[in-house]
């Protein structure tokens, strides 16, 4: 991922879908406000699923199936619009 999509703060709806995504998500999407939809399925994602993007206030849908993700399902999953 390119380092510049952190600095997008007002980020509405992002898609990384379908790219073949390596590795874990990164903390600093928590960063993005604004964020309402996220998009990470089909990747290869690993890991659990970071509590603090469950905390974005403006989050109301991420979905991240068809990865790698391990863990349990955080239950502050619950807090989405």
């Amino acid at each position: 991922m390119v380092p510049e999509i952190f600095k997008l703060r007002k980020l509405g709806y992002l898609s990384l879908a379908h790219n073949s995504l390596e590795g874990r998500i990164p903390l600093k999407f928590e960063g993005i406000t604004n964020l309402n939809y996220f998009l990470l399925d089909d990747n290869l994602i690993k890991g659990d699923l970071p509590q603090a993007l469950f905390q974005m206030t403006n989050l109301k849908s991420i979905d991240v199936e068809n990865n790698f993700l391990t863990g349990a399902i955080p239950r502050n999953i619950g807090n989405l619009k």
